[in-house]
C-alpha cells in the first residue's frame, strides 16, 4: 500500500512493501527511479527504493563464524555469495505500518530474533531515516537504503557531480565482497563513464557528512551514523523488472563495513538489546 509525506517543497512516497521509498518530487519532478508496479517492491534484484538488511551488501560464500557457531545463509548471488540477506532479506517483507502522522511514517517487522522500526521523517528540504532494533540475542545488524538518485531525471546519472567524504575505501575479491583490506581513491568529480560499486570508510558512528551528490540545480546531501557507503553507479540497472537503464540512477547506501562478519578486523556489527542507526538526506535548490 502506498503512504504519502508532503509539505510544501518536497512529496514524498513510500510502501510497505520492504517499507520502501517509492517516489520523491521537488517542483513537479521525481528525483528517484521508480518501479512501474507495486509489487516490483518485493521481487525486483535491483532493490529499487528498499529497506535492506539484517546484513546489507555481500557477505562472502553466504556464511559466516561465530564463537564457533556456522551460521549459513541464502547464497542469492550465483549460489557463491549473500547479497543484502538473500530472500530472508527486509527487502522481501510486507511491513506493518504503525503510525503515519503529517511528516512521519513508521513501519514495523518483527521476526524471531529482531524488532525493527523504521521511520521517515519530513521536515523542510530533508528526509530523516531512522532505523530502532531491539534484538532480542546477539546478532549481526547492518542496514540501509537502497533508493536510485537520477536528480535532474534524465536518463543517465553521468551528468552528475559526486564527492565522497572520505578517500579510503574497501578492497573487494573477485566476488565483489570485502577481503578485509583498503584502498585509496578521491572521488569528487562529474562521474562521466566512471563505475563505482565501492565501500567508502569512516572512522566514527556518529553523524557525520558521507556524501555529495549534484545535477543542474539540485543538490543533495547525505549524512549517517554509519561508518560506510556503498556507492553503486547502477550498471545492472538493465536486469531490473521495471526495464530502468544502466546507469539510470546511482544507489548510495549507507551501512557498516560489508562481510564484518567474517572480518575480524572490521567495527562490530552484533548487537543485542536496542540500536538506533540514522540517515539524513538534504537537499538544496541552487542558482
Amino acid at each position: 500500500m502506498y503512504y504519502t509525506l508532503e509539505n510544501k517543497n518536497m512529496k514524498i512516497v513510500f510502501t510497505n512493501f520492504g517499507a520502501s521509498i517509492v517516489r520523491w518530487v521537488i517542483n513537479g519532478k521525481n528525483i528517484i527511479l521508480t518501479h512501474s508496479k507495486e509489487e516490483y517492491y518485493l521481487s525486483c534484484p535491483s532493490y529499487c527504493g528498499n529497506t535492506i538488511g539484517p546484513i546489507s551488501n555481500r557477505v562472502s560464500n553466504g556464511c559466516y563464524y561465530y564463537k564457533s557457531k556456522l551460521y549459513n545463509l541464502d547464497k542469492n548471488e550465483n549460489n557463491i555469495t549473500t547479497l543484502h540477506s538473500g530472500k530472508d532479506g527486509y527487502s522481501c517483507k510486507k511491513f506493518n505500518l504503525k503510525y503515519l502522522k503529517n511528516t512521519s511514517i513508521c513501519f514495523f517487522i518483527n521476526t524471531n530474533n529482531v524488532d525493527l522500526d523504521v521511520v521517515y521523517t519530513l521536515d523542510e528540504f530533508q528526509l530523516k531515516v531512522e532505523y530502532i532494533v531491539n534484538a532480542k540475542e546477539l546478532v549481526p545488524i547492518s542496514l540501509t537504503n537502497h533508493t536510485y538518485f537520477n536528480l535532474d531525471n534524465s536518463g543517465t546519472i553521468n551528468n552528475h557531480y559526486l564527492k565522497v567524504y572520505s578517500n579510503k575505501y574497501l578492497e573487494l575479491d573477485s566476488n565483489n565482497c570485502a577481503t578485509g583490506s583498503f584502498k585509496e581513491l578521491n572521488v569528487s568529480n562529474k562521474i562521466n563513464n566512471n563505475i563505482y560499486d565501492y565501500g567508502f570508510i569512516f572512522d566514527s558512528r556518529e553523524l557525520k557528512p558521507l556524501v555529495s551528490l549534484k545535477a543542474n540545480n539540485i543538490k543533495l546531501d547525505i549524512e549517517s551514523t554509519m561508518d560506510n557507503i556503498q556507492v553503486y553507479t547502477g550498471d545492472y540497472l538493465g536486469n531490473s523488472l521495471s526495464k530502468f537503464k544502466n546507469r539510470e540512477g546511482v544507489a548510495l547506501e549507507p551501512q557498516k563495513y560489508p562481510n564484518a562478519v567474517n572480518k575480524e578486523n572490521f567495527p562490530n556489527v552484533f548487537i543485542e538489546g536496542k540500536n538506533k542507526d540514522v540517515i539524513i538526506y538534504k537537499i538544496s535548490l541552487e542558482d
